[in-house]
């Protein structure tokens, strides 16, 4: 599994043996991160923060720039169309409401 991160000093402290005294609060869970990285089971690998797609989940982007990492993850802007089926009776057969006409 890779995990893709835009911060270079967390990356050297899961890798690096040493620990500093500010970081015993951390230490159990890093041991665990170097032993998956040593076993291959993880792989921690730097990206630039302008090209971190994970923060298109968590951050608040002007336009330009959350289209750009739209862009980066290939998502396509979908336009819902929703008709109103009037003609129809409210019901179907077996008497449940019907919904209206969704066409991405």
């Amino acid at each position: 599994m890779i995990s893709w991160m835009d911060n270079q000093a967390a990356i050297n402290q899961f890798l690096n043996e040493a620990t500093s005294t500010k970081a015993k609060h951390i230490d159990v869970r890093l041991k665990h991160v170097r032993q998956y990285t040593d076993k291959g089971i993880i792989a921690l690998t730097y990206v630039h923060t302008s090209k971190m797609l994970a923060d298109l989940h968590i951050k608040a982007f002007s336009t330009p720039r959350f289209l750009q990492l739209r862009q980066l993850w290939q998502l396509r802007n979908w336009t819902l169309q929703v008709e109103d089926d009037t003609s129809a009776s409210a019901t179907t057969k077996k008497g449940a409401l019907k919904g209206p006409k969704i066409r991405l």
